[in-house]
């Protein structure tokens, strides 16, 4: 009887351990590519730019973050460090992203958030696909010279 209680123990322990890691993995580990049927995920939030890494070089970010926000029609808005941005992107159903040519008030500031400014710029078209992975946005180049990650704003 006393082995049949240890064994019955062990088993539901054991039970109870598959239970938690499936699903852990399930929440944890999930990553959602953007697609043309899926937009909605990403659209009427404010992306936070966190990271910056563009030909193997990391940015540290200076000043107030980049943001961009999308919206419903494929349009996009945004703050690039000293000045607004607009334009738009296409998704498709396979999730590569095309993006319209962005338009930019032209006010100056300091050097360095100038510098930060025109990498974003110059990095945010060359993004083709974008993925989600809880609160983070992903933008990645095909060729993964381009990585700027993103977080969801609480406002």
């Amino acid at each position: 009887m006393r082995i049949v209680c240890q064994f019955a123990t062990i088993a539901m322990g054991l039970v109870c351990l598959a239970g938690c890691s499936t699903a852990g993995d399930k929440t944890v580990g999930s990553t959602t590519t953007v697609t043309s049927e899926n937009l909605g995920q990403i659209v009427g939030v404010r992306w936070i730019l966190q990271k910056m890494s563009i030909d193997g070089n990391e940015y540290d970010l200076a000043g107030n973050s980049p943001y961009i926000e999308f919206s419903d029609d494929g349009g996009i808005s945004g703050f690039t460090s000293i000045n607004r941005c607009s334009g738009s992107m296409q998704v498709d159903d396979r999730g590569r992203v095309r993006w319209s040519p962005l338009a930019s008030t032209k006010m100056a500031g300091p050097p360095e958030l100038m510098k930060q400014e025109s990498i974003f710029l110059e990095a945010l078209p060359r993004v083709q696909r974008l993925s989600i992975k809880g609160t983070h946005l992903y933008a990645q180049s095909e060729d993964d010279h381009v990585e700027l990650i993103f977080r969801r704003s609480n406002e």
